[in-house]
């Protein structure tokens, strides 16, 4: 248990950031998105072990920072959310990821901010361009998309080996959750289109496919990033 948490830091918006390997001095920021269950966790210990990620523990600042932008991103959350709770973590999460950008280093971070605000980006982009792409500068996504059949067999193997299942997957038939994570996938697939008119790096990753073509896909994107 020690060791996995040596491999990476949690800060107080729930992030995880691992420094890539290979990462110059540029401060860029890389969004993992993707359903849950389809395999994110496994991924990033698979890189971590095929040295594309490094265990180099990063320190996040924790002053207050203000932004036009985020600012912006965040009302247009509160406009879609009726739980003050949630909006609060929502708030805490964009503090947090200000400073993501004070590493002088490619960061790749476990559901950042375009995971936690996937529909909030999409409308910023529509409804305010330059604050969509005063966000998105300096920032990258990695999108994992599986069949539904592929993530509800995953979700049932964790479900059954470790007892877990997540509060938005209990008591869902097969149907449903796969039309859940259809839904889900629609709109990372959204955001990256999205990005990728702006002019911003979108990769996205097929993880039914060989685990060794998918590492060598995401270490290219990540040195063509430098």
């Amino acid at each position: 248990m020690k060791a996995s948490v040596d491999n990476f830091l949690y800060n107080r918006a729930g992030f995880k950031a691992y420094r890539c390997s290979k990462s110059t001095n540029h401060s860029i920021v890389i969004d993992l998105v993707g359903p849950p269950g389809i395999g994110k966790t496994y991924l990033i210990k698979s890189l971590i072990k095929n040295s594309i990620l490094t265990s180099r523990r990063l320190k996040v600042g924790k002053e207050k920072k203000e932004c036009a932008s985020r600012a912006r991103l965040l009302s247009i959350a509160a406009n879609e959310l009726d739980d003050i709770d949630i909006l609060q973590r929502k708030a805490i999460k964009i503090l947090y990821d200000l400073n993501m950008h004070e590493f002088p280093a490619t960061v790749l971070v476990d559901e950042g901010l375009s995971h936690q605000f996937t529909n909030e980006l999409c409308l910023l982009s529509e409804l305010y361009p330059d604050d969509f792409r005063a966000i998105m500068n300096n920032r990258a996504v990695i999108n994992l998309t599986a069949s539904p059949e592929m993530i509800n067999e995953r979700i049932k193997r964790r479900s059954k080996t470790k007892g877990q299942t997540l509060s938005y997957h209990k008591n869902m038939t097969c149907d449903e959750l796969s039309l859940f994570n259809i839904e889900v996938m629609g709109r990372r697939a959204m955001l990256i289109r999205r990005m990728k008119e702006s002019g911003f790096p979108g990769l996205t990753i097929d993880v039914d496919k060989g685990l060794d073509e998918i590492i060598s896909d995401i270490n290219n994107f990540i040195l063509d990033l430098q």
